[in-house]
């Protein structure tokens, strides 16, 4: 009887530790505990300007030294070269260097140039 009851109780702590050991799996990975959980697509993103390449200052900027990376907006400065506006930036000139996939600011641009005109707009 004594070595039945040994083994009952040993079997329910077994039973007990493996239901605390669940409780805790479903609360660490219910509760958005994990460590290398991906948040990055939480909330709206924002398709900025990247430099492609290294780009130093003094340089006109070319379709192919950019590229566009969707960005969540937490992570955005005040100041990005938003995707959307890719046609203005376009042969501006750069007043910093940039290394490659650096993220261009508004302010990385010289503002006394002449704005760009394309064919068919005004003078």
């Amino acid at each position: 009887m004594i070595v039945r009851k040994k083994y009952l109780l040993a079997i329910g702590l077994v039973v007990v530790g493996a239901l605390v050991a669940l409780g805790g799996l479903l609360f660490y990975y219910g509760c958005g505990c994990m460590p290398f959980e991906d948040h990055s697509h939480s909330g709206e993103e924002t398709e900025v300007l990247l430099a492609a390449v290294k780009l130093e200052a003094g340089t006109r900027l070319e379709r192919e030294s950019v590229r566009i990376q969707p960005t969540p907006d937490q992570f955005l400065p005040h100041n990005p070269a938003l995707a959307s506006d890719l046609e203005e930036y376009l042969g501006a000139r750069l007043t910093v260097d940039l290394e490659a996939d650096s993220m261009l600011l508004t302010e990385d641009f010289a503002s006394d140039e002449e704005p760009r005109r394309f064919e068919g707009e005004g003078p």
